[in-house]
């Protein structure tokens, strides 16, 4: 009975990692590569050949 984590109130350590993943930073530290990237995906011939591709 002692050695029941539910028992005494706390999380097991093996489920800890289910609740807190940790957030990978790099993604926000990402420069972008063109200055307006949403106009140049628009313009870009090859990305609207691209992206006709994908639908």
């Amino acid at each position: 009975m002692m050695n029941d984590p539910a028992a005494l109130g706390m999380i097991p350590f093996d489920t800890i990692g289910l609740y807190e993943q940790p957030k990978p930073r790099f993604i926000f530290k990402m420069p972008r590569v063109v200055p307006d990237q949403k106009n140049k995906f628009e313009t870009d011939d090859l990305f609207k050949k691209l992206s006709r591709d994908s639908e």
